[in-house]
């Protein structure tokens, strides 16, 4: 019988807080109403924490939480000026972001971090494949890997691997990807559930990281989960080399 893995922490659990503070949060230990006690075997940085996550930031949290293995996250705060750039815009003018990126990844010792799909304004199809590889062969330089995550419809600001059909193309060109399970949720409210197609992406080889938490089916609402969510089944098949975080928020 299949049981679902384990439930691992995120800074976007505590938005606003330092990296310094918002990890000692997670480490103090905490639970959530639907999953319980949340893990720090793995933990991941994301954008909304605040301060820089320097080099020494990074040295700090490997000392302090030894038992802890770490990742970065999107547009994660690595300078000084926060910087909102993923694989819709990759230039020249774009690549010192993610050059400091990656390198602060290589520092943190960890082979994976994922990277949001972007907005269609931004670029054009090909373009975007072709961020894609750019942003592969670049993280490769440091050492590390790069999961695309894909997103979810917005009218507003539509965006890259934001349908079922935007899904189902990343996993056709077996690349590493991060699979957000809220975002399908709100893919499905506009085009119907594809319970076949979520669950081949969570076992594929190629997922390194799922992301869950709770929101309306309208927009990206980085809720707690209190009830069982429609894809729980789904993630009972998530593949063993794959990390599971929340991004419920606690505060």
């Amino acid at each position: 019988m299949n049981t679902l893995p384990k439930i691992h922490a995120t800074t976007a659990q505590f938005p606003g807080l330092s990296w310094r503070l918002a990890c000692k949060k997670v480490h103090e230990g905490f639970l959530e109403p639907f999953w319980g006690k949340i893990s720090t075997d793995h933990v991941q940085i994301c954008p909304q924490t605040s301060a820089t996550v320097d080099t020494a930031a990074a040295e700090f949290l490997m000392e302090k939480y030894p038992q802890t293995k770490w990742r970065l996250h999107a547009n994660a705060r690595v300078l000084p000026q926060h910087f909102i750039y993923d694989a819709s815009t990759v230039s020249q003018d774009t690549l010192f972001y993610f050059k400091e990126l990656f390198a602060r990844q290589k520092t943190f010792g960890s082979r994976i971090m994922s990277i949001h799909a972007g907005y269609r304004k931004n670029c054009s199809e090909k373009d975007f494949w072709k961020n894609v590889d750019i942003l592969r062969n670049l993280a490769a330089l440091y050492d590390t890997e790069v999961a695309i995550e894909g997103l979810y419809p917005s009218e507003k600001a539509p965006q890259w691997i934001d349908t079922w059909s935007g899904y189902e193309d990343i996993l056709k060109k077996e690349i590493p990807f991060a699979l957000d399970l809220s975002h399908l949720k709100i893919v499905a409210k506009k085009e119907g559930w594809k319970k076949d197609l979520a669950e081949e992406m969570v076992s594929s080889p190629f997922c390194r990281e799922i992301h869950v938490s709770e929101n309306d089916g309208l927009r990206d609402r980085h809720e707690k989960i209190k009830n069982p969510p429609k894809w729980l089944d789904c993630l009972v098949r998530a593949h063993p080399s794959s990390v599971v975080f929340s991004e419920g928020r606690i505060i």
